[in-house]
């Protein structure tokens, strides 16, 4: 058989697996490999392998939303179209149509990261405002869905505003899940080499995300968490 290394340069940056999968790494052999193993280090308890199977981390998605108002003063707001109220009710909104449009049963996590508004000036309302958040969702056939939200409540609220508004969503991951077959297999040959007490199965799945999902996409496999945390540290002792 064949085996074939994948050394990824800018994971979660500029590079990562999808440029690898197109630049052709699981055709280097010849043929597709039947299995993918992805290990990585984390927090858990020294030497053990954790996973979980089926969907073990979630995909990831950047959202850039901004505000197209009206500047003006800020003693005459009547004159003015404010983006910057109508961009903290959007913020909020979403949150509430998340938990209000989706079962809870699968997890969905958006979170605002950067918010921008005007140059400083303490008396002056801004022409445009916007923020950027991180998407996250558990299984891939909900992006859509949870795009399409996000333009709704956009839209709307903007509108209501008398703004006008634009919109980014751009999925980076997908769903990094796991095949129960290759899983069991990794856990067997983990256990043979450092003790079947080694093996954990995570209680749930991760909301963070992991590029290696674009290679279990395509080809079955596992990933694997690695426990390393130093037993002597506060975090690994609590």
């Amino acid at each position: 058989g064949d085996v074939i290394f994948m050394f990824q340069p800018g994971e979660e940056g500029p590079g990562g697996a999808e440029i690898m999968i197109e630049e052709g790494v699981l055709d280097v052999a010849g043929r597709r490999p039947i299995a993918a193993y992805g290990l990585h280090v984390g927090p858990q308890d020294r030497g053990t392998f954790h996973y979980i199977n089926g969907p073990t981390m979630a995909s990831s998605s950047n959202l850039a939303v901004t505000v197209y108002g009206k500047g003006g003063h800020g003693s005459r707001p009547h004159d003015a179209v404010d983006p910057v109220t109508c961009l903290a009710e959007i913020i909020t909104s979403l949150q509430t149509a998340i938990t209000r449009r989706f079962d809870a049963l699968e997890p969905i996590v958006l979170t605002v990261t950067n918010l921008r508004a005007g140059d400083g000036a303490f008396n002056a309302i801004p022409d445009q405002a916007s923020f950027s958040a991180t998407v996250r969702v558990l299984r891939d056939e909900q992006i859509n869905a949870v795009r399409q939200v996000i333009g709704e409540v956009t839209s709307n609220i903007a509108a209501a505003h008398r703004c006008s508004v634009e919109v980014d969503f751009e999925v980076l991951y997908p769903t990094t899940k796991t095949n129960a077959r290759e899983n069991q297999f990794a856990a067997t040959v983990w256990g043979a080499q450092f003790g079947p007490d080694s093996i954990r199965q995570f209680e749930a799945p991760m909301m963070a995300s992991e590029d290696f999902g674009a290679v279990l996409a395509q080809v079955p496999g596992s990933f694997f968490w690695l426990g390393t945390a130093n037993p002597q540290t506060p975090y690994a002792q609590r």
